[in-house]
């Protein structure tokens, strides 16, 4: 009989494998990723208390716990005939699972590092589909799969591509020579995040790269050498490759020559009134979704978080939001201070994009990875060793 710490362990893989399939309707039963965390979530239940401990986290679980409840509040005060909708079930659900992926963490060393070459690995796979046309959509030119959101799809490309680069410096896993297989799906992977048309997922990425190679630390001189060496014919290979998609291109001067930001700065401009009349608390969910009905004829995100979680809960409810993210990203500097292991402070970059371009209150790999960040509290604290 398969132990229950494998058993954990494999649902937790395939959790993260399916979060590149997040709004698949596997089977007609709903969202791909919804059923394999529920499935993940029954798995750690016989060890629920161990699983939902925030003793050694409780600075980082505090502040997001009390957004959703302050969200949920001042949602039912302004329930209206637009939207009685104030439970945030998807928000509570990603926050009960950043709490349990947590304490994975320390109970089992090293496994959201696994978990994260997982997800990788299927984003690799979904790369594949897309070169096979399974699933594939275009709108305006920009390439979509399984109806998801081309930002998205993009952000986790990028996120997929720095993790294969990092697994394969790094070999944290000892595959050995075969590690360098993981080179093969790249180039194919690039293709699909310039055919994406993300501007987010292109600067996130540049910026990850840079970073990571600036910050990337060696004893070995020559290595970095190398590595450098390296970075810049993958740099060149990478704009080669970026000339090719001429979606990607075009955004990219009407950015540079008129600002266009795909119709984010009208919603922002209409949003502002809102913003000022109830800056302290906000409307909640319900009264912004009744102005943007009135205003747009329908719900209309701002694809800014930052101006979303203003909407929603005021500057009370943004600054309980900031401390959450300040927290989880000076935990993964600290992480690369103390123990030299860079990948959790690179993968807060598009967390980053998406805060300030896009969705990231109920985008799945976002909450992974400020999990994948926050867990790194139990090497730093000294309790568990020194992570390679």
């Amino acid at each position: 009989m398969m132990r229950l710490k494998t058993l954990q362990r494999i649902t937790l893989y395939i959790y993260f494998f399916s979060l590149n399939f997040e709004v698949f309707n596997l089977l007609g039963l709903g969202s791909t990723a919804f059923i394999t965390g529920v499935v993940y979530f029954i798995s750690v239940i016989p060890e629920i208390t161990s699983f939902s401990n925030i003793s050694q986290i409780k600075k980082f679980f505090q502040p997001i716990i009390i957004f959703w409840i302050l969200l949920t509040i001042i949602s039912i005060i302004h329930i209206n005939p637009y939207s009685s909708s104030f439970f945030d079930s998807s928000l509570l659900l990603n926050i009960i699972l950043f709490l349990i992926i947590i304490n994975h963490e320390r109970k089992d060393s090293g496994v959201i590092l696994k978990a994260i070459f997982s997800f990788a690995l299927g984003t690799a796979v979904l790369t594949l589909l897309y070169n096979l046309g399974i699933g594939i959509e275009i709108d305006g030119g920009r390439i979509s799969i399984f109806g998801d959101n081309e930002n998205i799809i993009g952000i986790r490309l990028s996120i997929s591509i720095i993790v294969f680069f990092y697994i394969i410096l790094e070999d944290p896993f000892s595959f050995g020579f075969w590690r360098f297989l993981l080179f093969i799906p790249i180039p194919d992977m690039l293709m699909f995040m310039f055919a994406t048309g993300s501007r987010l997922a292109f600067i996130s990425f540049a910026l990850e790269f840079v970073v990571g190679v600036i910050f990337y630390q060696t004893k070995k001189r020559w290595y970095k050498i190398i590595l450098l060496i390296l970075a810049i014919g993958v740099s060149a290979y990478f704009f080669q490759l970026m000339k090719q998609s001429e979606i990607l291109i075009n955004r990219l001067l009407l950015t540079r020559e008129t600002g266009d930001l795909a119709g984010r700065d009208i919603i922002w401009l209409e949003l502002m009134p809102l913003i000022k009349a109830n800056f302290i608390w906000g409307v909640g969910e319900t009264g912004y979704k009744a102005f943007t009905y009135r205003i747009f004829g329908g719900d209309k995100s701002p694809h800014n978080v930052i101006l979303e979680v203003l909407s929603y809960t005021g500057i009370i409810g943004l600054l309980l939001y900031l401390n959450f993210i300040a927290k989880a990203t000076i935990q993964s500097w600290r992480t690369f201070k103390i123990n030299n292991y860079l990948l959790p402070l690179l993968l807060m970059i598009p967390v980053f994009g998406v805060i300030v371009g896009g969705q990231a209150l109920n985008v799945k790999i976002v909450w992974a990875i400020l999990a994948f960040a926050v867990s790194t509290v139990f090497y730093t604290n000294g309790k568990l060793g020194k992570i390679k």
